[in-house]
């Protein structure tokens, strides 16, 4: 079975910063398989996870979702790849208190 995600020398830098927030990730996520990623405070996970959720871009490497190469994928074909891979659960839920479950659910 091939890799669903695969990542290959993945690297983020941020100006002003005195260390990269990632260098050379590699990682294979294949279907049906769950992972955590876990860390220390600072140590990368979200822009990993912006990355991951086509939100952000690394800096160096190649990130390929079902075989496809996504270097020259544009920013309309990276929204369709979010849409159909990808479901978001975000740690500030900004949920609105006077909704319903439901409708709280289609304001995404």
């Amino acid at each position: 079975m091939s890799a669903l995600i695969t990542l290959r020398g993945i690297s983020k830098e941020y100006k002003n910063q005195d260390i990269p927030a990632l260098s050379d990730i590699n990682l294979d996520i294949y279907p049906g398989e769950f992972i955590a990623i876990t860390g220390l405070s600072g140590s990368g996970k979200s822009t990993l996870l912006n990355i991951l959720g086509l939100l952000a871009s690394a800096d160096t490497g190649t990130y390929s979702i079902d075989g496809k190469n996504l270097k020259d994928v544009s920013a309309t074909e990276k929204d369709a790849l979010r849409s159909h891979y990808f479901g978001f659960i975000f740690q500030a839920s900004h949920v609105l208190g006077y909704e319903t479950v439901s409708k709280n659910a289609m304001l995404g």
